[in-house]
């Protein structure tokens, strides 16, 4: 006679889900895992997190879905809503199940090299040609801050003008990853540079995930969105997205440099845990 499963437990698609109440609320939700055990041990982390919501006030876990229907509840202000909430809707049937802190840049559809080129662009603001063609030349360091940052050639940048690329913990987690790889590009794949960012792979993993719609470009509009989001002042995004004005500078003080290292920190996750992203499936509503 085999083991009795946990009551509450199902399983849809070869994966187990959750439907039981837990702690007084009625817990919905993928374990995401097709193994019983792992799944069973899953409903007691979560049990215990919901426990220790209702003793001692810690922050439950949440679903994305759940964390998406908090979103549109708090903000019934924006203009763009009804625009938010369709790129939602196409991502729940990936991800709606998912705990947060299941989300990470470990479940990246794409291929390693292009999530860490991804995962610079959204965390930078860069666009495909800037990323492509990033080189250590470049690379200037800020001895006053134990940093560093890159001044890109305005022959590669959109408006002409020579673009200071400011980076946050992640971008430069992802940078220092790369040292030593390649002799003169940051990113490169089987020691040559890449080329460009929308190439066959990424127009594949489109197509994979549903997501056709999706742009490279995107990605620096997602950085953009954050840093709003995050509170980061008007003339700060302008500088960390390398929009041309009148006070773009490639020349700032350490005290200025600190202050737009601290507002491109702003959409780092500070949960204890290393920042991390899932690219493609997610960049549209980042």
């Amino acid at each position: 006679m085999g083991r009795r499963r946990l009551p509450g437990l199902y399983k849809r698609a070869g994966i187990w889900h959750i439907d039981k109440q837990i702690e007084g609320q009625r817990i919905c939700q993928s374990t995401g895992s097709a193994d019983l055990r792992e799944a069973e041990r899953f409903v007691a982390r979560l049990t215990e997190s919901l426990r220790q919501a209702r003793v001692h006030g810690v922050r439950p876990e949440r679903s994305f879905e759940e964390a998406a229907i908090k979103f549109v509840r708090e903000n019934q202000h924006k203009r763009s809503l009804n625009r938010d909430i369709g790129l939602l809707k196409q991502l729940m049937p990936f991800i709606g199940d998912l705990p947060l802190n299941r989300i990470h840049r470990g479940t990246s559809a794409l291929p390693p090299h292009l999530a860490e080129m991804a995962l610079f662009a959204v965390n930078t603001g860069c666009r495909d040609a800037e990323i492509c063609n990033l080189q250590w030349d470049w690379e200037v360091k800020v001895p006053q801050l134990e940093t560093f940052v890159f001044i890109v050639p305005g022959q590669f940048v959109k408006n002409g003008d020579e673009r200071l690329v400011v980076l946050n913990d992640i971008a430069c987690s992802v940078v220092n990853s790369r040292r030593g790889k390649n002799r003169t590009h940051v990113f490169a794949y089987k020691g040559e540079p890449v080329t460009r960012m929308l190439n066959s792979s990424w127009c594949r993993v489109r197509e994979k995930v549903g997501l056709k719609q999706v742009r490279v470009h995107d990605l620096k509009h997602t950085f953009g969105r954050r840093l709003r989001a995050a509170g980061v002042s008007f003339e700060d995004r302008q500088d960390l997205l390398g929009h041309r004005s009148g006070r773009m500078t490639t020349h700032y003080s350490a005290a200025e440099l600190t202050e737009l290292i601290e507002a491109a920190n702003s959409v780092c996750e500070r949960n204890g845990n290393r920042p991390e992203l899932v690219v493609l499936r997610r960049l549209s509503v980042s």
